[in-house]
């Protein structure tokens, strides 16, 4: 049985351009990011960082800004 922990970080990427998520995924190795195996959906790709070392890193290395809309 697959345990389920609540309590832990993904980062999650999905869209429906394969070239760009296979391009994606090489560009987060050759920066020592290790992704989970790209998997698809009805035509929607998802690339998971789930490994809580390579989610910290990925937050190190990419910084992404987050956009929140205003209150």
């Amino acid at each position: 049985m697959r345990k389920v922990y609540d309590n832990l970080l993904v980062v999650q990427i999905r869209m429906k351009l394969p070239t760009l998520m296979h391009q994606l995924s090489e560009e987060l190795l050759k920066l020592g990011i290790v992704t989970n195996r790209l998997s698809s959906k009805d035509g929607v790709y998802t690339l998971r960082i789930t490994d809580q070392g390579m989610i910290r890193k990925f937050f190190d290395v990419i910084r992404p800004r987050f956009k929140t809309s205003p209150k």
